[in-house]
């Protein structure tokens, strides 16, 4: 009951993430969250982690990646891969950095909607602890209160089936915040997508007028062009014909 309590009390805090393009399918794989999915923290919240100043590290087997300077979960992806396929799929150099920007900055905002409903592996062991102690208090009172080793073995037992009954209400709770987070997520990029292709379509539109207008010209400066040659020719022939 404690836990379940303590779940409910988080989920008001539950945001949507930011816009990520799915570009980059494998960047989800490639995040490496370091918190577990715990116990929600009891006595004390979490510090918001917040990103200040962005920079481009390189990471290790010499692909690049972003790094957040105060942030302690950094954000590993190959940046040039990114902007490489961008620039393959039409976008130029600005639009490509402008997405890298917007993937960014919805990386740094799922941390931190992350941060605030997991726990760390030390929470999660923390109130573990606590949970055990004050079974083993209240099943050690029980005890001493009861008389004879049956009703002591029967409390325990009891009391076991319960801490592993809200430990697994707790992991279905947190399992089920995250599924909707993400489904949120996939929905976000969706929209993205259409975006990206609304704007992709409307400037092949925009080539394809420019085409038109470019062959429309040279039709007209090759009828001028014919048309002052025969002009030529036929003043030429008239001026042959009078000298002879």
């Amino acid at each position: 009951m404690l836990a379940r309590a303590r779940v409910s009390a988080l989920a008001p805090r539950t945001r949507a993430f930011a816009l990520l393009p799915q570009q980059l399918q494998a960047l989800p794989q490639a995040q490496q969250l370091h918190a577990t999915y715990g116990a929600v923290t009891f006595s004390r919240r979490r510090p918001t982690l917040q990103v200040t100043s962005t920079q481009l590290a390189v990471a290790t087997l010499g692909r690049r990646c972003f790094s957040t300077a105060n942030s302690e979960t950094p954000l590993y992806f190959d940046t040039h891969h990114v902007v490489k396929s961008l620039q393959e799929k039409g976008f130029t150099v600005d639009q490509s950095e402008s997405i890298l920007q917007v993937m960014k900055d919805a990386m740094a905002d799922s941390l931190e909607a992350q941060s605030r409903i997991l726990a760390t592996k030390s929470e999660h062991v923390e109130l573990k602890a606590e949970l055990s102690e004050r079974v083993f208090n209240s099943t050690l009172k029980f005890a001493l209160l009861t008389v004879g080793i049956g009703r002591t073995d029967i409390a325990q037992r009891h009391s076991r089936e319960l801490l592993e009954r809200d430990f697994n209400t707790l992991k279905q709770d947190i399992r089920m915040l995250e599924k909707i987070d993400f489904d949120k997520i996939r929905m976000e990029i969706a929209e993205l997508e259409k975006k990206f292709l609304l704007q992709k379509q409307a400037e092949d539109e925009t080539l394809n007028e420019l085409r038109l207008s470019m062959e429309k010209v040279e039709k007209r400066m090759l009828q001028y062009a014919v048309g002052f040659a025969g002009t030529i020719m036929a003043v030429g022939a008239a001026l042959m014909r009078l000298v002879l």
